[in-house]
């Protein structure tokens, strides 16, 4: 029993980092295990022995309190901030978060159909005489900031020419707010890049476009309602331009 009290509280603090080092310095008395063991043993009540345990506990704790005080815990986080919603978001991980919108939920113009079946075929095909596509969404609840990139993936069989996906409207719902003013396509930016195809047929590429303020709205904020569209203009391709993917991309915290 008396090796039992001895080593059980040398076994926890070795699993807390602290060392044999730090025990003795703590029993301050009692110099060596042995001396422990030897005065337990010597102890003629079960009293006596329960009064030698509670030192020692007595001694692992104010060692583990010791040793703990000096480890850096990082930032703390007020408790009640988790209930009351006083918590910072400064405080929280800023990351990248991917909406991804439905390519068969888009409203395509006269001319433009969606294709169907694998080999490349799926996706909204806009012909060379041009066409447009509209679709919606809803600013996610964790946005940061007041940007957001569309990123639209796009192929075609025609080979070293450029294609033009160019912004057609971007309106906008806030309760409180009026319809959006000015530009029908204010805050809609892009394509970043020219959409140029290369020497192979049916690649896949990605046309981005920046989404933020504009039309007489400030900011973009959580809940905002956005509804996109885009049109193909006057390029260099004379064959059809599809649509295969269709993303949000943000910063969400």
């Amino acid at each position: 029993m008396s090796r039992l009290l001895v080593s059980l509280p040398i076994v926890l603090l070795g699993a807390c980092g602290v060392t044999e080092d730090d025990l003795d310095a703590a029993l301050a008395g009692l110099a060596t295990t042995a001396d422990v063991e030897a005065a337990v043993d010597g102890l003629a009540t079960t009293a006596e022995v329960a009064a030698v345990a509670a030192s020692v506990d007595d001694a692992v704790e104010d060692a583990l309190d010791d040793h703990l005080a000096d480890v850096d815990h990082g930032p703390t986080v007020d408790a009640s901030a988790l209930t009351t919603g006083t918590l910072d978001p400064a405080r929280l991980p800023v990351r990248l978060r991917d909406l991804s919108i439905d390519l068969f939920g888009v409203l395509p113009s006269e001319g433009v159909v969606m294709g169907t079946g694998g080999f490349g075929n799926t996706g909204l095909r806009i012909p060379d005489a041009g066409g447009n596509f509209r679709f919606s969404f809803v600013v996610p609840q964790d946005l940061v900031g007041s940007e957001m990139t569309l990123r639209v993936g796009w192929r075609t069989d025609n080979t070293s020419c450029a294609m033009s996906l160019l912004p057609n409207s971007l309106d906008r719902h806030r309760a409180g707010l009026g319809p959006p003013t000015g530009s029908s396509a204010a805050g809609l930016v892009g394509p970043a890049a020219t959409m140029q195809a290369g020497a192979v047929a049916s690649v896949g590429y990605v046309a981005e476009y920046s989404i933020g303020p504009g039309g007489g709205y400030p900011d973009l904020l959580p809940g905002d309602g956005l509804a996109v569209s885009l049109y193909r203009g006057a390029d260099t391709c004379t064959g059809e331009l599809r649509i295969v993917s269709l993303s949000v991309v943000y910063d969400a915290q």
